[in-house]
């Protein structure tokens, strides 16, 4: 029997699995489910793998990202899902018992264990930033795709979609304008002049002359331009540099150290809500509240 042919039977068993998955639980709760499954699949592939060939080791590397990429809360939920996953596919008899087993008596993530924070310090900000080749179109154009969203704050989603006439001058400032984001909400970021630099690099030596053209686009090793990078390759490139450096960040971590560093160095709570496109503060103080918590602490009080 080819490879082929056996692959084919295995996501057939795959989707048998979860669709009995899927009606075992309440209809609220399939969306997040289904999402959580898929999300596992597709680490599992990533690793160039399918989920019922050797299931804990995969369920133990799926954590180890997930605690690089989540907090624990989250990423726990996600592991009850392929919990349930795993469970169901050993009912089948698509996985042992004791594969099951091993799954279900592997630990959750602890609140308490590993790293608190979900940021870079300023000094590894700086090595990230600098972590791009900046003698190749590719290094260039990597390293503006870290300043989108490591200085300016986007979001990957909204890094992918900026398009060389939104890059404006008033007077002596420059903002990215007209960024689209959440919600239906416009906004205009100020590019620090400092930064210029790294963007006239990357347009006169690589991006071409289209002005209404996206900024992030794929390059081949020749240089040649293709269409636009999608929120999904941004991961890869974040991925790649976070590897080189070995950190534990996420494209949605470098926005995050993006508002912690604007915050710790004297910029105020409404100035990173507009920068970050938020409706209210409460969603800032959410990504602030770990470095609040450290800064300002209760415990700081006691005084005893």
């Amino acid at each position: 029997m080819s490879m082929q042919v056996i692959e084919s039977q295995e996501w057939q068993e795959i989707d048998s699995v979860i669709d009995s998955v899927m009606k075992d639980i309440e209809l609220s709760s399939r969306p997040s489910y289904k999402e959580a499954i898929e999300q596992f699949i597709g680490f599992c592939v990533s690793q160039g793998n399918l989920p019922f060939r050797n299931p804990h080791s995969l369920f133990v590397s799926y954590k180890d990202y997930l605690r690089d990429s989540y907090r624990p809360s989250t990423a726990n939920k996600k592991l009850s899902a392929v919990r349930k996953l795993i469970k169901f596919a050993a009912a089948a008899g698509y996985v042992t018992y004791p594969q099951f087993a091993a799954i279900e008596n592997t630990t959750n993530l602890n609140d308490l264990g590993g790293e608190f924070r979900t940021w870079l310090e300023e000094d590894q900000a700086q090595s990230f930033f600098a972590a791009p080749d900046s003698s190749t179109c590719i290094g260039k154009r990597d390293k503006v795709a870290i300043l989108f969203m490591l200085v300016l704050g986007l979001r990957r989603a909204e890094a992918v979609s900026i398009r060389w006439n939104q890059i404006i001058q008033q007077g002596e400032f420059w903002l990215v304008k007209d960024i689209k984001g959440k919600g239906g909400r416009v906004r205009s970021v100020k590019i620090p002049t400092q930064y210029m630099e790294v963007l006239y690099d990357y347009s006169e030596a690589c991006a071409g002359a289209d002005p209404e053209g996206y900024i992030l686009v794929h390059i081949d090793r020749h240089g040649n331009h293709y269409e636009a990078l999608t929120p999904r390759a941004i991961g890869k490139i974040v991925d790649k540099y976070a590897q080189q450096l070995d950190y534990r960040i996420t494209p949605h971590g470098l926005r995050r150290t993006c508002a912690t560093l604007a915050y710790r160095n004297g910029a105020d709570m409404d100035m990173v809500r507009q920068m970050l496109g938020h409706s209210t503060e409460v969603t800032t103080r959410h990504y602030l509240k770990d470095s609040l918590y450290l800064e300002n602490a209760a415990t700081d009080y006691v005084g005893v």
